[in-house]
C-alpha cells in the first residue's frame, strides 16, 4: 500500500466510521444503507472535522455532519494500529512524551510503532506486547463492566459500573500509563492510574473523582471531586504525579466551585465562632454567608454575602456531623445544602 494512496485511505475510513457509527446511534436515525451513502457521498478532508492525538485520527461527528440533530454529537478515532498502512512515518507518535484519548472497543497501541523499514504486520510478538484494549458492557448490553486486556493479562475495572474516559501517557523517561474513569453507578467516579509494560498491567493509585477531560498532561491531571463540608461542593482538583508515582494536590486550599446565584447559601441561626483575617471573633444572627472552599481537613472557607468579608470556619468531624466549638452544624444555620 502506497502511503501516498489518498483514496484508498478515504475508503477505509469511511468503512470504519460506518462500523463504529452504527455502533453508535444504531439504525435509531439511520439505516445501515442510508447512512453508508451519506459517507460514501461526503470529501472526509473537508466535510468532517478531525485532529491527530496520541492514541490515532480522531474524527468529530457534529449534529447534521451526518444524521439528523437528533443523533447527537460523538468523536470516531481510528487507531494508529490500524491507521499504519496509510500513514506516514512522521505523523506517528514519537518515543519523547505524549499523551492521548483512548477510546473503549477499539483496539489501541502504545510506543513502538513500526516504521517503513518495519513488517507492516503489527500481529508480531514485538507489536503484541504494545497492544490493548478496553471493553464495556462485557456482562451484555445496557449490563455494565469494563475489562482492560492486552495480549498477555486482564484487569476488571469495574464489575458493573460504567466506562467514562481514559488517557493513555507516554512519560519522557520512557514509561508508558493509563489513566481511566469510571462511573461506579450514582455518579460516583473513581480515577486509577496503571502502568502497562510489556504486555503486563499494574495498578499503581486509585482515587475518588471524575477524571476531567483534556486536562491530562505529563506531570498532572484534574478530577472533579464532591466534598461533604457543611454543604456538598464540587471542586476540580489538580493533582502533580510524582516521578515514583505518588500524587498529591497542588494547591493547599480546595477551591469549591460556588457562585452567588447557586441557592447555596445560609443564614447563622447563633453567633458563629469564626477566624477573620487571623483574629477570632463570632458572625452574628441573620448572617448569610456561603461556603467557598476547604483546606481537606478541618477548615472551611466562607465569604460574607452582599460584602468583600472571607474567613474560616474551624471544625470537628463527629461520624457524619461537623461540630462547630461542639456545636452541631444544624444548630447555626437555616438551611445546610447537603445533596441528597
Amino acid at each position: 500500500m502506497q502511503k501516498d494512496d489518498y483514496s484508498a485511505f478515504e475508503n477505509f475510513a469511511k468503512e470504519y466510521l460506518l462500523s463504529e457509527l452504527l455502533v453508535w446511534a444504531g439504525e435509531d436515525y439511520m439505516n445501515e444503507d442510508e447512512l453508508a451513502s451519506t459517507l460514501d457521498s461526503c470529501e472526509l478532508e473537508t466535510y468532517i472535522p478531525w485532529y491527530l492525538n496520541g492514541s490515532g485520527l480522531v474524527f468529530i461527528i457534529n449534529p447534521y455532519t451526518i444524521g439528523p440533530y437528533a443523533m447527537g454529537s460523538t468523536e470516531v478515532c481510528i487507531p494508529y494500529s490500524q491507521l499504519f498502512p496509510y500513514i506516514k512515518e512522521e505523523y506517528l507518535p514519537n518515543d519523547g512524551a505524549y499523551i492521548g484519548q483512548i477510546f473503549a472497543n477499539v483496539d489501541s497501541r502504545y510506543g513502538g510503532f513500526p516504521t517503513d523499514s518495519d513488517s507492516e504486520d503489527l500481529s508480531d510478538e514485538v507489536a503484541a506486547t504494545k497492544a490493548f484494549r478496553i471493553d464495556t458492557d462485557i456482562n451484555g448490553e445496557y449490563e455494565g463492566g469494563v475489562l482492560l486486556s492486552t495480549a498477555t493479562s486482564e484487569e476488571v475495572l469495574t464489575d458493573y459500573g460504567y466506562f467514562q474516559s481514559a488517557y493513555f501517557v507516554r512519560k519522557s523517561d520512557g514509561k508508558d500509563y493509563l489513566l481511566t474513569c469510571i462511573d461506579q453507578m450514582s455518579g460516583d467516579y473513581d480515577t486509577t492510574l496503571y502502568q502497562l509494560e510489556n504486555g503486563s498491567i499494574n495498578k499503581i493509585t486509585s482515587l475518588t473523582g471524575q477524571l476531567t477531560n483534556s486536562t491530562v498532561f505529563e506531570n498532572s491531571f484534574m478530577c472533579t471531586k464532591y466534598f461533604d463540608v457543611l454543604g456538598t461542593y464540587d471542586a476540580d482538583i489538580t493533582y502533580s504525579w510524582n516521578d515514583d508515582n505518588s500524587m498529591a494536590l497542588q494547591d493547599d486550599i480546595i477551591h469549591f466551585n460556588t457562585y452567588v446565584g447557586d441557592g447555596r447559601i445560609m443564614t447563622t441561626l447563633l453567633p458563629l465562632p469564626v477566624t477573620i483575617n487571623g483574629e477570632k471573633t463570632s458572625l452574628p444572627v441573620g448572617t448569610v454567608i456561603q461556603i467557598t472552599g476547604y483546606d481537606g481537613d478541618s477548615t472551611a472557607f466562607f465569604k460574607i454575602i452582599g460584602s468583600s468579608e472571607t474567613g474560616e470556619i474551624h471544625f470537628e468531624k463527629d461520624d457524619y456531623i461537623h461540630l462547630i466549638d461542639g456545636v452541631s452544624e444544624y444548630d447555626y444555620f437555616d438551611f445546610l445544602p447537603y445533596a441528597g
